[in-house]
């Protein structure tokens, strides 16, 4: 439980801490957004991976 919130903790520092904007190609999707977004994104869809396969194995 600790390490699950230090690194969500670390996370927050450094999502907070890249602002600048930028631009994510995914096949012939191209989206332009800060890059806290995107860090944001990837952080809550890793956290919703791990709840879903902590999940499935009780």
């Amino acid at each position: 439980m600790v390490l699950g919130l230090l690194i969500a903790v670390l996370a927050v520092v450094f999502i907070a801490g890249n602002r600048e904007p930028t631009e994510i190609s995914l096949a012939v999707l191209r989206i332009s957004a800060p890059l806290w977004v995107t860090l944001t994104g990837v952080f809550l869809a890793g956290l919703a991976t791990g709840w879903l396969v902590a999940r499935r194995r009780k």
